[in-house]
């Protein structure tokens, strides 16, 4: 059967169309590589640019709030200029106004208490706590280094024990003393709800008083402690019983004096 001359034309049409068409994918593929390359590939390139955004945003999220600081030493310069609290877990107290506790990023949330245990023990706490001396107030201190305790030192000590030991807080860091601690403004939750401030607390029980030695620290709550050991003061509550009304500041019973004469009369002693 003879085919039409009609139809060869058409056959010829389209195998020259198809030809075009592939010369001209061709040249653009010469021309443009790259695009063309996005193009073929476009679903490609938007998954993985849209989950190299993701992993980067998690990296950066956890280095920001749930990067979990060991020790006082993992504690930079950065993260206290940020003045961001860290939530954490009360592991021990060893005077009257320093404690440990074990830092615990995104707290329940990110599944400590019920899901990630924190280490109890010597051992297993060693190197994993940040060591943190309370702002604003000096407390009485216990005896050690040979030197004798001062009066209410045992009375305050048990205070803190019973308030933070085994307890969630939040610590506003301040700066790093010169003995590798955090210094810094604690609170405990008080009814699931109520935050308490540690140091003003201490003052208003009579448990402490304002630090006023170079580098002390008060966050924004100066007038408060102020006030607050006024009142004890005046009340004679906790460690102010001992003070008589008419003793002069030099001689006031406060844990400051008090080492500072325990220091002249070492020395003296040193001296003869």
């Amino acid at each position: 059967m003879r085919i039409p001359f009609f139809t060869a034309d058409f056959s010829a049409e389209q195998e020259r169309k198809k030809k075009l068409a592939e010369e001209t994918v061709k040249k653009r593929e010469d021309e443009a590589p790259i695009t063309a390359l996005i193009e073929k590939h476009f679903d490609t390139v938007l998954h993985t640019a849209i989950l190299t955004s993701a992993v980067l945003g998690s990296v950066y999220f956890w280095r920001r709030n749930l990067r979990r600081f060991p020790t006082a030493n993992h504690v930079t310069p950065e993260l206290i200029a940020r003045k961001k609290p860290l939530v954490g877990y009360v592991t021990s107290v060893g005077d009257g106004d320093n404690f440990r506790f074990y830092h615990t990023p995104g707290g329940w949330l990110t599944g400590w208490h019920w899901l990630r245990k924190i280490p109890t023990g010597q051992k297993a706490l060693k190197d994993q706590t940040i060591h943190v001396r309370l702002a604003g107030i000096d407390a009485p201190e216990c005896a050690h280094f040979g030197k004798p305790a001062q009066p209410y030192s045992a009375e305050a000590l048990a205070w803190l024990r019973g308030k933070l030991l085994n307890r969630r807080v939040r610590v506003q860091l301040y700066q790093r003393d010169q003995y590798t601690r955090v210094v810094g403004m604690c609170w405990y939750w008080k009814w699931g709800i109520w935050k308490q401030n540690v140091s003003l607390e201490m003052l208003q029980v009579g448990l402490a008083t304002v630090y006023t030695s170079a580098g002390s620290v008060y966050g924004e709550i100066e007038q408060d402690l102020l006030k607050a050991e006024k009142t004890a003061r005046s009340k004679k509550v906790g460690m102010w019983k001992l003070v008589k009304p008419f003793d002069s500041i030099k001689n006031d019973g406060t844990p400051k004096t008090h080492r500072n004469r325990t220091c002249r009369v070492t020395i003296l002693f040193l001296a003869n």
